[in-house]
């Protein structure tokens, strides 16, 4: 008996640790597909909820991740990626880009004039 699925690879799921020069600790959750990246990156250190299914479940709130940190987490990523893939980026992870919209802004903003934070 078949199936209604399209027979694709499975994507491959690959953890990005990463932690900064203070030493607080994340990461970014790279899928990788057969024809893109998903990057799934959080925004906050931690996150102010506390819901017992969230992986972040465990770390305490840190507050916002700020832009220049959010481009070295991104910039760890893609040197410890194994693919050529393109990126799809989604900020997600620990705390939605819209509690921290500025660093979100910030950081592709950076991205988009090739500057690093001041």
């Amino acid at each position: 008996m078949g199936t209604n699925m399209p027979n694709k690879e499975l994507p491959r799921v690959v953890w990005h640790a990463w932690t900064n020069a203070v030493g607080q600790s994340t990461g970014v959750l790279e899928i990788v597909t057969s024809d893109k990246r998903i990057w799934s990156a959080p925004t906050l250190w931690g996150y102010p909820v506390g819901c017992t299914f969230c992986i972040s479940s465990g770390q305490a709130y840190g507050g916002p991740i700020q832009a220049g940190d959010l481009i070295a987490l991104l910039e760890n990523t893609r040197a410890a990626s194994d693919s050529n893939q393109p990126v799809e980026l989604s900020f997600t992870g620990e705390g939605e880009a819209v509690m921290n919209v500025a660093a979100c802004f910030g950081a592709l903003l950076m991205v988009w004039t090739g500057r690093k934070q001041a």
